[in-house]
């Protein structure tokens, strides 16, 4: 048996097969939560954009976002935080993130879930309300301490 037959295709081949699966990838979080909520074109040039820098990409990271949520403690983070979920966002449920939300250590939270959204927000055909909403948050007045009753 050739190393080829061991180790899989090489050359062009091997391009194609990396693209293939690398498209697959992007697909399963950019476009497949809902069709029509990303562009035509958007995922293949999301993923000719990552084969610049290599054909392989580690699994753990994804795996651990679908499978072992939440990485972090939400007990841990005192920071503002806003999180934001598309409404057809296939990674984290609705129920999961108010979980999430309800055990964060901070008192200053939002969290926003946006209609024909799915996951990668930035990218979707309503990418505009995402940014509004992260613009928001980000520009919000500093927080005034309670006056004192009396």
């Amino acid at each position: 048996m050739s190393g080829n037959q061991l180790h899989g295709p090489t050359g062009a081949a091997a391009g194609i097969m990396a693209k293939t699966a690398l498209e697959t990838l992007v697909l399963t979080f950019i476009a497949d939560d809902r069709p029509g909520l990303v562009e035509e074109g958007v995922a293949d040039a999301f993923a000719d954009a990552e084969l610049e820098y290599g054909t392989t990409m580690p699994t753990g990271t994804y795996l651990d976002m679908c499978a072992n949520l939440p990485v972090v403690d939400p007990a841990l983070i005192a920071c503002p935080v806003l999180i934001l979920r598309g409404e057809h966002d296939g990674i984290a449920t609705e129920e999961d993130l108010v979980a999430f939300f309800g055990a964060l250590r901070s008192d200053d939270k939002q969290m926003v879930v946006l209609p024909d959204q799915a996951h990668v927000g930035t990218l979707g055909v309503n990418r505009h309300r995402f940014f509004h909403v992260l613009h928001g948050f980000l520009t919000l007045p500093e927080r005034q301490a309670a006056i004192p009753a009396g």
